[in-house]
């Protein structure tokens, strides 16, 4: 009970020390007993002197001891100060020991990780014990730090699939919980008889109604306690079976300690309402090498067996495991670890106890797979120092239930059936219905083909039927399809896996192609044929195009060398008047006729018109094209175009000689006409700029909508007009507005929504608040509200309310003036759901003008406004980190030091919160 001596070295330094800098760790109060002269075991020996065991006092009891610890310290500081004139000098003594290190050390590493004191205080607030808090802390440490469990069970323990209650958590207990000292009960009988009770189970382990003798209920079961309650008050009260109700309103705190073979050992406080699985995750779980099914509870001389794998086939068995004050939980090592591989449901690493065999190693696996073969599993295992495999008949097991055993490393290999076909034969080819098909015993080849019917393209005269050796080879017979079918050749019966190959007409014939490209009406690639020609190619391509030229190609590749490659000119509109003419050329196969386009020969100029223009763009050039014609092109002047400064921006082109640039501005009229500048014919290249007026700007405006007295557009009349300017010249805001939730929408450079407070702007006017207006702003004042919105992610909402009162995941209520965000998700959402990962100092509240407050201090939360939307965040899940070789760290020290040293940490604060 190191916490105690703590909390009194705690509160005694922080009254007494009220001035000065307060007491904030273990390291710091031993400091302050150092300080007087004082070691911990001299000021323990004199307390215990006195009939004070420091180890065992209440909290309750802390404030009556300040006199006299006062006075012994007094004591023992007058004792020092004797002694220390026969001391040796401070130079001539020993450095002094390091201050204790206030902090966990990583099992991996030596870097020390701090236990958080927010994690700590947060759980605290949340309803959670000190010890609770802390345990929840460790627990969640250890587990984050925990590398994927290699044994199936351990998982459980490790990803947190059971969670540890609390004390205040709103859990029902089962009928098998067992009652005991400080269990917090309610009696509701709601007959004839209308009568409600709570009682706290004493130490001596009954409870005192008034008018009735003591009731025991310490170790009885829910149950039990249940008809011995309902017959004891049946006697003084009128009511029927079923109007009687009896529960558990808030469990008993109890002490369990964990050891042997787990990740966290130590003593852990846990509500009693945790079963002994939900024990272990406080512990982590067992070790890589710890037991899953072999797991002991010690209370006094009895010891039960816990069994990992029972829980996992049938969760109800966790019931038979409540826990009782100082009971034990003890890991042993694992005895035997086999692994299964292959065709079952979950390959993974099995623990098997006593006669468990080969059958229950696969039923632990989830089964077998569909396409597990039977007759031949491998059993991987050591005998004498060497790997040996053993075959083993599962099928015939299975059938005579012999089993067969397993021993300590072995590896189960369940094989899969092969994928291949046996029972088929194949057709392949000029055949309707390509493809395999079952094979009987006596079918022959005819019988295949009349399935897969011959195509009308199909050789009856040459075919092969293709059939695999022993070794694999290939066995070609040749096959006459009309001699089988009219019984002059002998029809083969088919083996399994035989192929049947038909061929087409055309496998055996050659075909070519011609190809014409360009200046056609339809480009393509056709069928050779003899004979044919260019004039030929031109009529199936639709003709020449209007701009194809006089001249053609004709690319031909050699028959014998692909590589080489021939290229005829021709007259192509002289193939095409004149059939019969040399130009009319007699094509080849892969003969390629590319007809040229006049407009490959030719350059496209461009003329570019940009500034103020409507359309500005790119026009062709031609000789007719002037300026008046590219301005009406571009759409004409804009309003804001200077029309008396229009610059020709032109590239001399000289042969042979250097580009240069030259400009001419000049004016048009509004019909688009020169007035000055001189005649100025356009070329090819020109560059048309038609400038703005110098300082051309339209009125700018700002829309105000929603409680204003005269809603809609203004124009911005000054420079600098700010935003109450415009509202007083819309009459001001109507009786109903809601300034709070004013919001400002500026669409210049795509900024959004401003954060705004219409309240300050228009109290003080030179109010940060109070902006400079522009172009574009949209301000929007609604009407009062009344509401406020929950966001129910990372409540408790859904055990509060029915699902009709969830849609869209938000609730509304009432405002009501002078509450914080906390009191709303308590009073409203049944508080944070801390299952969810959903933390205390993750609330935000957006307030009406977009206002984001996530203020939320150690008793305080952020402020709520008519018309704010509250929400819970969720706490990020950490990722595992890898493991990594370290030196042993005995853990039972570490656990109990940072549970005294977070425990004085968490009163610290409190204490002096309160002060």
């Amino acid at each position: 009970m190191r916490f105690y001596f703590l909390i009194i070295l705690f509160t005694f330094f922080a009254s007494a020390l009220s001035a000065q800098i307060p007491v904030g760790s273990e390291a710091e109060a031993l400091e302050q007993l150092e300080n007087r002269g004082i070691s911990e075991e001299e000021f323990r020996a004199r307390m215990l002197e006195k009939g004070y065991d420091l180890d065992n006092i209440k909290p309750e009891q802390i404030p009556q001891l300040q006199s006299v610890i006062e006075e012994t310290l007094s004591e023992l500081e007058e004792e020092n100060k004797k002694s220390d004139s026969n001391a040796p000098s401070q130079t001539e003594t020993a450095n002094p020991a390091p201050k204790q290190e206030s902090r966990v050390q990583d099992k991996n590493t030596d870097t020390p990780v701090g236990i958080s004191d927010e994690n700590v205080i947060e759980a605290v607030e949340d309803g959670a014990t000190v010890e609770e808090a802390i345990t929840e802390e460790i627990s969640e440490q250890t587990n984050s730090d925990n590398p994927p469990a290699p044994v199936y069970g351990q998982n459980i323990f490790r990803n947190q699939t059971l969670e540890v209650y609390r004390s205040a958590d709103n859990i029902k207990p089962p009928d098998t919980y067992v009652l005991g000292s400080g269990d917090d009960i309610i009696i509701s009988i709601f007959g004839r008889s209308q009568a409600e009770f709570a009682f706290t189970i004493n130490e001596e382990g009954f409870i005192k109604p008034t008018g009735i003798s003591r009731i025991y209920l310490k170790g009885l079961t829910l149950e039990t306690a249940r008809r011995l309650l309902r017959q004891r008050f049946s006697q003084y009260y009128s009511f029927a079976p079923e109007q009687f109700s009896f529960t558990v309103n808030a469990a008993r705190t109890i002490t369990v300690n964990i050891f042997g073979e787990v990740e966290n050992f130590g003593s852990f406080t846990i509500s009693a309402i945790n079963t002994a699985f939900n024990a272990l995750v406080a512990a982590g779980g067992p070790t890589d090498i710890g037991t899953v099914r072999k797991i002991k509870l010690i209370r006094g001389t009895e010891v039960k067996i816990l069994d990992v794998y029972d829980f996992l086939f049938n969760p109800n068995v966790q019931y038979d495991y409540f826990l009782q004050n100082n009971d034990i939980i003890q890991i042993p090592t694992s005895e035997k670890i086999v692994t299964i591989k292959g065709a079952v449901k979950r390959p993974f690493k099995y623990e098997l106890i006593d006669e468990e065999d080969l059958v229950d190693l696969i039923r632990y696996a989830g089964g077998l797979n569909v396409n597990a073969y039977l007759k031949n599993v491998q059993v991987n295992r050591i005998i004498g120092g060497q790997r040996v495999i053993i075959d083993v008949d599962l099928e015939e097991i299975i059938a005579k239930d012999t089993g067969f055993a397993l021993e300590n490393g072995d590896e189960v290999q369940v094989r899969i059936i092969p994928e291949r076909l046996e029972n088929f034969a194949e057709v392949e080819g000029a055949v309707e219905f390509e493809g395999k098909y079952e094979l009987t015993p006596g079918t022959k080849v005819t019988d295949l083909l009349a399935r897969a019917e011959l195509r009308e393209d199909s050789r009856t005269d040459v075919a092969f039927l293709q059939r695999k050796n022993s070794d694999e080879s290939v066995r070609l017979i040749k096959l006459n399809i009309d001699s089988l079918q009219n019984g002059t050749a002998e029809d083969y019966v088919l083996q399994r896996r035989d192929k049947i190959v038909i061929y087409s007409q055309k496998f055996y014939t050659d075909s070519y192609n011609v190809e014409i490209d360009g200046a056609v009406r339809q480009p393509k690639t056709y069928a050779y044929e003899q004979g044919l020609t260019v004039a030929d190619l031109i009529n199936l391509s639709g003709g020449l195009r209007p701009d194809a030229t006089d001249f053609a190609y004709v690319t031909r590749t050699d028959f014998n060398n692909s590589d080489l490659l021939e290229y005829i000119r021709i007259d192509i509109k002289q193939a095409v008047a004149v059939p019969t003419s040399v130009a009319n050329l007699m094509l080849q196969p892969r003969d390629r006729v590319l007809v040229m386009s006049s407009s490959s020969f030719s350059d496209e100029f461009q003329i570019r018109v940009a500034g103020a223009v409507r359309a500005p763009g790119s026009f062709q050039y031609a000789p007719t094209l002037d300026l008046n014609d590219v301005l009406t092109l571009a759409g004409g002047l804009q309003i804001s175009a200077a029309a008396n400064r229009i610059d020709i921006f032109r590239v001399i082109l000289n042969e042979n000689e250097p580009t240069q640039t030259v400009v001419a501005t000049v004016q048009v009229d509004k019909n688009l006409n020169i007035v000055t500048g001189g005649e100025i014919e356009l070329e090819p290249f020109d560059l048309v700029v038609v400038r703005n007026v110098p300082d051309f700007e339209l009125q700018n405006t700002v829309t105000l909508n929603g409680e204003v007295r005269y809603p809609g557009v203004y124009a911005l009349i000054t420079e600098n007009e700010k935003l109450t300017d415009v509202i007083k010249r819309a009459g001001g805001l109507t009786a109903e507005a809601f300034p709070e939730g004013a919001q400002l929408f500026r669409t210049e450079s795509n900024i959004g929504f401003v954060i705004l407070d219409l309240d300050k702007a228009l109290n003080a006017p030179g109010s940060r608040f109070n902006y400079i207006l522009k172009d574009g702003d949209n301000v929007t004042i609604p009407k009062s509200k009344d509401l406020v919105t929950i966001l129910l992610r990372g409540t408790l909402a859904a055990e509060l309310y029915p699902d009709k009162m969830l849609d869209g995941g938000k609730l509304s209520v009432a405002y009501v003036k002078g509450k914080n965000a906390e009191w709303y998700l308590n009073e409203y959402a049944a508080g944070i759901n801390r299952k969810k990962r959903a933390r205390r100092r993750l609330i935000t509240v957006e307030h009406p003008n977009g206002q984001i407050e996530n203020d939320v201090a150690l008793f305080s939360s952020p402020s709520v406004s008519k018309g704010s939307i509250i929400n819970v965040g969720l706490k990020p899940k950490k990722e595992p980190k890898e493991k990594e070789d370290s030196e042993p760290i005995d853990w039972n020290k570490v656990v109990t030091d940072t549970i005294a040293i977070a425990s004085g940490v968490l009163t610290v604060l409190v204490l002096a919160a309160r002060l």
